[in-house]
């Protein structure tokens, strides 16, 4: 059931009618659901940030939401839904490496490089190459050199094999096997 009138009633026992679903004709099931498409939800910024703080999530959100839109531009990832984003960014971090740094990456997770240029044995490579291990391919991991101060998206592979990857219609989605 679902409370859609204002509270009736005086003092304490002020409530709210309530309808059932069964008893609504097509007619009031399409009014209900143009309401609630039509709604928009939000945050009490005080009651979040005091459950962010107390609860210790702060840092841990301020880098997921930091990091969704660079996913997001990444043209791996470009096509997802927003939910298949939710679950790529919980999945990820990321890896700044300075100018002049160099590093080999190894077959335990997946390396997207998100800012900068580097440079391997291939040659250089801008924004969205790929190092590391690769879902869809075998690749040699050799050394990068950062060109310029340079982010990765790091992708661990134990997190990706939990993740089933298709490709539909130009569309990639991503279902969890949790």
């Amino acid at each position: 059931s679902m409370s859609l009138s204002k509270p009736q009633g005086k003092g304490k026992f002020k409530r709210r009618g309530r309808i059932s679903y069964a008893t609504l004709g097509i007619n009031q099931l399409g009014a209900v659901y143009e309401a609630l498409l039509s709604f928009r939800g939000f945050f009490a910024e005080e009651t979040l940030s005091a459950f962010i703080n107390t609860e210790g999530f702060r840092d841990k959100l301020i880098s997921r939401w930091a990091l969704r839109p660079v996913i997001k531009n990444l043209p791996q990832f470009r096509e997802m839904t927003s939910t298949a984003l939710e679950k790529v960014g919980n999945m990820s971090r990321i890896l700044r490496l300075d100018q002049g740094e160099t590093r080999r990456f190894d077959d335990t997770a997946w390396y997207i490089l998100a800012e900068g240029r580097v440079e391997d044995d291939e040659g250089v490579h801008q924004v969205s190459a790929e190092f590391g291990w690769l879902p869809f391919a075998a690749r040699d991991g050799g050394q990068v050199h950062c060109l310029t101060n340079c982010r990765f998206v790091v992708l661990d592979r134990n997190g990706l094999s939990n993740c089933v990857w298709m490709c539909l219609n130009s569309t990639t989605i991503c279902a969890s096997s949790e």
